[in-house]
């Protein structure tokens, strides 16, 4: 319940709702609806749409922590095309699913270590492309967060290898090249 009468019209007012959260924005039949502010008591703010009392449609929270998130919203999770920007200078910029990383996305960490390719309930899995701040890389499959089934990786060396990763790791059988032309072709365990 409101604390403050708000407009049930569909015209616009201020409210502080139950919980210590305050609103500024449309409403329709007493719930939020269309463009508004909400302000929640840990001082996070949301500034968008909304549609019968939820985030819907395109909006900006800002969370307590100073991280963002600019996109699309449904039923008040994060859905659609958004940017999430954490404090550390992380971005993520991508596809989202019911409040999850989900389908396409590029992650560009702090640490300027960075992953293009898909994405299935906030884990790197699928195809993808990572590199590492030291300059080397892997383009393959993953499986939660892991470089595995077959991949590429390279190192800043010139070192190369194409083959099959258990665990992140060079794993059964596999090419690996020495800058120099020298090449072994076997089987790996590490």
């Amino acid at each position: 319940a409101r604390l403050a009468e708000a407009d049930a019209g569909g015209g616009g007012s201020k409210a502080i709702l139950e919980g210590g959260a305050s609103y500024e924005g449309g409403w329709l039949t007493g719930q939020k609806h269309g463009e508004g502010i909400l302000v929640l008591p840990d001082g996070a703010r949301y500034e968008g749409q909304f549609k019968h009392d939820k985030k819907s449609g395109k909006g900006v929270y800002n969370y307590p922590s100073g991280s963002t998130y600019l996109g699309q919203w449904c039923c008040d999770l994060q859905d659609g095309q958004g940017e999430e920007r954490w404090a550390d200078g992380s971005v993520f910029t991508g596809d989202f699913q019911a409040g999850e990383k989900h389908g396409r996305g590029k992650f560009v960490w702090s640490t300027l270590c960075r992953y293009e390719g898909e994405f299935d309930h906030n884990d790197m899995h699928g195809e993808g492309v990572y590199t590492w701040n030291d300059g080397r890389g892997y383009t393959g499959q993953w499986t939660r967060n892991t470089m595995c089934p077959k991949g590429s990786m390279w190192w800043s060396d010139g070192r190369a290898y194409e083959g099959e990763f258990l665990d992140g790791r060079k794993h059964g059988e596999g090419v690996l090249r020495w800058p120099d032309g020298r090449s072994y072709s076997g089987q790996w365990s590490e």
